[in-house]
């Protein structure tokens, strides 16, 4: 599992992208067990970057 997140600058200003990725052959337990509750967090974590870009 890995999770990204990018910065691009863009004609309104910057834009902001999270992926999150899970792979392999027990993804679906990994999904369950992990990915959601990480997934789950993903608004918080996008306003502190809309926080840290801003400053």
């Amino acid at each position: 599992m890995y999770d990204t997140h990018s910065l691009k600058e863009v004609s309104g200003g910057i834009e902001l992208s999270n992926k999150l990725v899970v792979t392999g052959p027990l993804k679906w337990l990994w999904i369950m067990l992990v990915a959601k509750n990480v997934a789950a967090t993903v608004p918080e974590e996008m306003e502190a970057l809309v926080k840290l870009v801003r400053k």
